[in-house]
């Protein structure tokens, strides 16, 4: 429910699956009434992270043991940041935690 004449933030996220751009149309609709309040048209455009380390871990073949890689994380902000980690291959690495919180130029 939206106040009639107010002001609102309307907060949208964003998880790219691949580099590049892409227009969307996003519509605010009045449920009661079936009519278009506001229509925006959001122009994306991501590319690929930068590599800032890589990590090499080694496996002896055949074993089918898995392996584990403590990795450190820092926030360069001056506010707490929740980090969510996502691979495109979770058949071959898994995560110990999907998401996590780092104080204020903290570390973890």
């Amino acid at each position: 429910m939206l106040p009639p004449h107010g002001v609102q933030d309307l907060h949208v996220g964003v998880r790219p699956r691949r580099a590049g751009s892409r227009f969307v149309h996003l519509n605010l609709v009045d449920m009661d009434y079936h009519q278009l309040v506001a229509s925006w048209l959001v122009c994306l455009s991501c590319r690929q992270p930068l590599i800032s380390k890589a990590f090499e871990i080694t496996m002896a073949a055949g074993e089918g043991k898995g392996a584990s890689k403590r990795i450190t994380y820092t926030n360069p902000y001056p506010s707490r940041r929740t980090y969510h980690l996502h691979s495109d291959r979770p058949d071959l690495l898994q995560f110990k935690e999907s998401s996590f919180q780092v104080c204020p130029e903290g570390w973890r």
